[in-house]
């Protein structure tokens, strides 16, 4: 057993006896995504911890145990201690986990620039509308083949954003990959303000502010796709 095991195991079972619970198994496993799975009976519980914390404090790994078991139990746990939080969204842990992010992911090309279109340029006439902070970098990327109803889906933790190919297309206005690359980019960054706290995230009122966002939604209608 590593180091970063028994720390793992030594804060959900110290966190599990303050809950009551006289058995507590946990491990970490290579998700794709930032997740946790449990299974629990009367006394005991077993945890599957995204492996994104091996090299997590154990203050964090406290934290999130603290966070789950209160929930286990029907408590109003609120959003993850800060100590968790801050840890979770910094650029370090961002910038550290998503080459293995990015690793996981299956069909994607690993590259913004596809055989019709360019995602960094897609990315910049936003800016230029003032719709995305200058500073915004995320990872952009395309699907090898075509998502079959979404426009794409992203990352808030790993800043990444992959967009179906099927918008990589000179029939497709660029206008209709914009307003889709805008959603993404605003569930990501609504995502980090939202963090941890359960809370749904709505963005309908940022998404018109994108001019002519109604003819490049019915452009996306038309392709039988959803934001």
């Amino acid at each position: 057993m590593t180091t970063a095991e028994a720390t793992l195991k030594e804060s959900f079972g110290t966190i599990g006896r303050k809950y009551g619970y006289d058995q507590v198994g946990a491990e970490f496993v290579a998700y794709r995504d930032f997740k946790v799975k449990w299974t629990r009976s009367y006394k005991w519980a077993e945890f599957s911890v995204s492996d994104y914390l091996l090299d997590a404090p154990k203050e964090v790994l406290d934290g999130l145990a603290e966070t789950l078991f209160s929930r286990i139990i029907g408590a109003d746990s609120g959003p993850y201690p800060k100590e968790m939080t801050a840890w979770i969204t910094s650029e370090d842990f961002t910038r550290s986990k998503q080459p293995v992010y990015v690793r996981r992911c299956r069909n994607i090309t690993k590259s913004p620039e596809g055989k019709a279109k360019n995602l960094e340029e897609s990315l910049d006439r936003l800016k230029s509308m003032g719709l995305v902070d200058e500073s915004a970098r995320p990872y952009l990327s395309w699907t090898k083949d075509e998502l079959p109803s979404t426009v794409g889906y992203c990352s808030t933790l790993m800043d990444t954003i992959i967009m179906s190919s099927a918008f990589d297309s000179d029939f497709i206005p660029d206008q209709a990959l914009d307003f889709a690359l805008y959603h993404e980019y605003l569930t990501t960054r609504e995502g980090w303000a939202n963090f941890g706290k359960g809370e749904d995230i709505d963005i309908c009122a940022e998404e018109k502010k994108f001019k002519g966002w109604k003819e490049a939604d019915g452009w996306i209608r038309k392709m039988c796709l959803h934001l």
